[in-house]
């Protein structure tokens, strides 16, 4: 009977054991089952699409911070603490500019955040005449300083900077917010040889270099924005090249004072001493005026054959020209014209 009473005693306290057992493992499966829900399905709080600066030596405290004052992530959750330990946030924080998607779950965040997986910017080049002003127009939105990129230039060893305008072309690109001025230049040369190796045939038939019809189409650019007269203004400075006349081309003259703002050339103006005034120098500018547009690059590698030596802006201030095959032609149109500048007052 002893024995019996010891089995069945023996019984109940083995099951009681076993359902403990069974309550503490189910405890953690249910624990563990929210954890994990917590993790997978824990999301940023920003509800639109957002952007999202990290800077050169930006702490992790800073990091944080950020994300915070962006309303991103509540940087102190549990998810995101996990996941920044998990993935070593801390110490591999990446300068950048991202797109943070609106509800982003926050494991592809600090994965995003700690890949370096940076969203490309894109930068418009279209006009600019000083190398400054170039400096200016790309760096706008770039982490590099129009410094950085004027001391890159410089460091290229050409002797007159707007030489870099060679290796330019007007258009919109995608570089990263941490792009350097060396690779920036090199991606930019790397699209224009692109584009003038399709070119190639046309530069063989005008018979200039690519540098000399950058800087002809420099001053076709600055001349007019009359895209239908282009190719004969082109064409009236390549027949005073072929003859070694001047090209007494009043863009340089401006680029020589470095002053664009002028509406009219004076006789002191012609003076200045610059192997950019093509009123004293005899040839082209040895470097460009500006980044010509697409057209006014066609136009100088097509130019219009003609008998054209001279040409002035009509006197009804329209954009257009009058165009003369003599110097007493000439004359008359610019009389023509210098007496509307007078009408208006325009000194």
């Amino acid at each position: 009977m002893k024995d019996t009473f010891n089995k069945i005693k023996t019984y109940f306290s083995t099951h009681k054991l076993t359902k403990q057992i069974l309550l503490i493992f189910f405890g953690i499966v249910v624990v563990c089952a929210i954890i994990s829900a917590i993790l997978c399905f824990s999301k940023t709080q920003n509800t639109s699409e957002t952007e999202f600066y990290i800077y050169p030596n930006t702490t992790y405290k800073q990091l944080c911070d950020s994300l915070e004052a962006k309303n991103i992530v509540n940087t102190k959750h549990f998810a995101f603490k996990t996941y920044s330990k998990a993935f070593s946030l801390k110490q591999n924080i990446k300068t950048g500019y991202y797109i943070i998607d609106k509800k982003m779950p926050v494991l592809k965040l600090v994965k995003h955040l700690r890949n370096g997986e940076q969203e490309p910017i894109r930068v418009t080049i279209a006009y600019a005449r000083s190398v400054d002003e170039f400096a200016n127009l790309v760096t706008q939105k770039l982490l590099m300083t129009k410094e950085d990129l004027s001391s890159e230039i410089d460091s290229l060893g050409y002797e007159y900077p707007t030489m870099v305008y060679c290796d330019v072309l007007p258009d919109t690109y995608e570089f990263y917010w941490t792009v350097s001025a060396k690779d920036l230049l090199k991606k930019l040369k790397k699209y224009a040889d692109r584009w003038w190796d399709k070119k190639e045939k046309d530069l063989e038939k005008s018979g200039f270099s690519r540098t000399e019809i950058v800087t002809l189409a420099s001053i076709v650019n600055e001349e007019t924005n009359y895209e239908k007269e282009k190719k004969r203004i082109a064409g009236v400075y390549v027949n005073r090249l072929k003859i070694g006349q001047a090209l007494q081309a009043d863009p340089t003259v401006k680029f020589a004072l470095g002053d664009f703002s002028i509406r009219r050339i004076t006789s002191d103006m012609l003076k200045t001493d610059s192997p950019f005034n093509t009123y004293k120098e005899t040839g082209l500018p040895p470097a460009p005026i500006c980044i010509p547009t697409i057209s006014s690059l066609k136009a100088a590698l097509k130019y219009e054959k003609h008998d054209y030596y001279y040409f002035c802006a009509k006197e009804d201030f329209s954009g257009s020209h009058n165009f003369a095959k003599t110097f007493e032609q000439h004359q008359k149109n610019a009389k023509k014209y210098h007496k509307a500048l007078n009408a208006r007052n325009i000194k």
